[in-house]
Formats: structure tokens, C-alpha cells, sequence
């Protein structure tokens, strides 16, 4: 089957919030003949082989849900999300009570039909999908995708950093959509309204805090634009892969920079979590704090962080320390937390003691359930910036 034919069977996703583009509609085969098909034009587009057919299971769509749960847990822990939820709250990043982990299963479920484990590169379908129609090939296009970047480039055995996490989720959607884009057809200027499962999805991604919402949008957006880039200066999709971004600063139009060592914090007695937002999250919480374009200037100035969240007898505490490229993006940063942190809080039933210190491009904050922990904190022991 030559490039023209194997167009004809194929739909695109959507690329971005409100931006719909689709292939042209034409009979589609029956399975198997539209497995080969995607199999054949998702090879010739990205220049990889399948190593294997990926394997693929149908499921009514609570076992479905069931399976995305035991990824998020296997990736986060059992707790890991209901701890980062609290620790993003306590950050500003989130508005409080925040059930990050039933948002998130929601993100990757609602309006789509399939979904890829990346850590054992098994497709799951719904038993609802239809192969023969526009929805279903869209989900068989980028299932199929996925799998084979998760074949060239698998999940490591051992967990990553949350940057580092999203930063190859980031790279490996912006590869699924530069492919669509690859294969859009240039004469093709009618967009079809979009279906119930895409306005569903579209609402229920709105619907999230920004966090969620902004993360789940981030490969089809910054990761797209930096695949794109790569690929318009000579670079194929096997070379991405095999020297992918490890950091999200390089997807904020910083790439000249190489990400500095992060910051180091001791062991605290009661920690529950301890991580690093990354470039991306913190520009995120810049912009929950600002504006877009605040946020846009502030985070290709991130230079590392790490935060750790914990209990005592008193209460939870969060602790952040970030870098920054300059003394003004530093101060810039501190000025945002502060009118925050000067703010009322009335979903508390508990007075916070807050602060935000800065010593040159190193900025300290502190929110605590009691003024002792957080002069402990803010002490200059309290860190190590090596």
C-alpha cells in the first residue's frame, strides 16, 4: 500500500487546547488490514521499527481504570500523589484538598480509548473502541506510536525524578504529535466538529487545577515545538530518543544551559516526600502566582530546587530551596511567594508561619505548622547548595 493510501486511513489527534486538525475520511479496512497499515506508516514516518507486534488487550473500562491506578501507584507509591497534592498545597501550586491522584487518573482516561503502560509496553484498549471509525484509528495511531518509542526508548527499572519523568513524557508525546504533523494533509482545510469524547475531554482537562491541566497539555505543545525543532535541523527520531532532555529546563527556551546539580537538603526525621518541582512545575507555580508571561521569563531562569515535605508532632511542613540564573529572577521569585504568603488563608482551620528568605540567586521558603520549625528551617544549616 504506497503514502496516499495509507493517509486515507488515518485521523489526527487534537494538537493543542481549541486546535482540531483530521485526515481526510475514507473507508477504512477491516482489522488486521488496518494494523498493518498504522504499523507500516508509523515505520516509514519515523524512520523505527517495531521490535516486536506491541502487545495489545481489550478491557471493559473500570479494569481499565484499575490499571491505570496500579501505574500511578507503582510510579508514585501509594501515597506518593495524596503527599505531593499536600506539599503542592502547601507550596501554592495547588488550591487546597486537591485528590491529585483521581484528577490524574481522569487526565489520562476521560475521552480517550486506550492507554499505553510504558513499563511493560502493553497496549490497553476499551471494549467500546471501534477500529473502523475516525476515534478509533486516532487512538490505534497514537497507541501504536507510543509503543514504538517504548520500545527504542523503555521506562527505566527504577523510578525517575519528576522532572526527569516529565521531560520524557514530554519528548515522547512531542514525537506522537510531530508525527501526526508529519503526516497532515497540506490540502486539507476542513475540520470536521469535534466529537462527544474530544468536548468531554476538553471540558474535563479544563475542569483541573492548572497544574494538572498545563502538565497534561505540555507534550503537545513545548514537547512538540522542541521535537519539531530537532527534526528541522537534521535530527531523526532515533536520535532524540537516544539523547533525550532530562530536564524540563530545556523544553523553556533555555537549552543553552545545562542543568546545575540540585540542591541538597539533610535528612529530616518524618519526611513523607522529597522532590524536585523541576523548570516546568515551578514556571508553573509562577504563573499560579502571576501571569503567563511572568511565568514564561521566570522559569528558563530556574537553575534546580528541592523541596521536602514532613510531619511532626505539631503539624506538616514544607521546605523549598530553588536556584536561580540571576539575583533579579531571584527576587523576582521571593516577591511572588511573599504577596502569597502575606495573603489570608481561610480554607485553614490553623495558623501557618511562612517565610521567604533569599541569600544571592538561592531562595529559601518555609511554610510550618509552628514558628520553632520554621526558624529551624530557615536557619543557614538548614541547607547545602553543593
Amino acid at each position: 500500500m504506497n503514502r496516499s493510501a495509507l493517509l486515507l486511513l488515518l485521523l489526527v489527534l487534537a494538537v493543542g487546547a481549541g486546535g482540531l486538525l483530521y485526515w481526510k475520511q475514507s473507508e477504512l479496512p477491516p482489522e488486521p488490514a488496518v494494523r498493518d497499515a498504522l504499523y507500516t506508516l508509523i515505520e516509514e514516518e519515523s524512520g523505527l521499527s517495531f521490535k516486536t507486534p506491541p502487545k495489545t488487550v481489550r478491557l471493559p473500562e473500570n479494569e481499565l481504570l484499575e490499571k491505570i491506578d496500579q501505574s500511578l501507584t507503582q510510579q508514585y507509591g501509594a501515597d506518593g500523589l495524596t503527599h505531593r497534592a499536600k506539599a503542592f498545597e502547601l507550596l501554592s501550586l495547588l488550591p487546597p484538598g486537591q485528590d491529585l491522584r483521581e484528577q490524574w487518573i481522569l487526565a489520562l482516561f476521560v475521552g480517550k480509548l486506550g492507554w499505553l503502560d510504558d513499563t511493560t509496553s502493553t497496549i490497553y484498549l476499551s471494549e467500546r473502541l471501534d477500529e473502523t471509525t475516525r476515534e478509533g484509528q486516532t487512538t490505534l495511531l497514537r497507541l501504536n506510536t507510543e509503543a514504538l518509542l517504548n520500545q527504542h526508548a523503555p521506562a527505566p527499572d527504577t523510578p525517575l525524578s519528576d522532572d526527569t519523568n516529565i521531560a520524557r513524557d514530554a519528548i515522547h508525546g512531542g514525537l506522537v504529535s510531530a508525527l501526526e504533523t508529519q503526516l497532515r494533509d497540506p490540502e486539507e482545510n476542513l475540520s470536521p466538529l469535534p466529537t462527544s469524547m474530544e468536548t468531554e475531554r476538553e471540558a474535563t482537562l479544563l475542569s483541573l487545577p492548572l497544574y494538572l491541566h498545563n502538565l497534561i497539555q505540555l507534550p503537545l505543545i513545548q514537547g512538540r515545538d522542541y521535537v519539531l525543532a530537532e527534526t528541522k535541523n537534521g535530527a531523526s527520531f532515533a536520535d532524540i530518543l537516544q539523547e533525550p532532555p532530562t530536564s524540563t529546563l530545556t523544553l523553556l527556551k533555555a537549552p543553552e544551559f545545562s542543568t546545575p546539580p540540585a540542591p541538597t537538603l539533610p535528612p529530616r526525621e518524618g519526611t513523607l516526600l522529597e522532590e524536585s518541582l523541576g523548570a516546568y512545575v515551578t514556571q508553573l507555580l509562577c504563573e499560579r502566582l502571576s501571569d503567563y508571561l511572568v511565568a514564561e521569563s521566570l522559569g528558563a531562569t530556574w537553575r534546580g530546587d528541592r523541596y521536602q515535605y514532613f510531619e511532626t508532632t505539631t503539624g506538616e511542613h514544607l521546605f523549598w530551596i530553588s536556584q536561580w540564573q540571576t539575583t533579579e529572577a531571584t527576587q523576582k521569585m521571593a516577591a511572588l511567594l511573599r504577596t502569597e504568603t502575606a495573603s489570608s488563608y481561610p480554607t485553614h482551620d490553623r495558623i501557618r508561619f511562612r517565610e521567604v528568605i533569599t541569600d544571592g540567586t538561592t531562595l529559601r521558603f518555609a511554610n510550618c505548622a509552628d514558628q520553632a520549625t520554621l526558624d529551624e528551617l530557615l536557619s543557614p544549616q538548614s541547607h547545602s547548595t553543593e
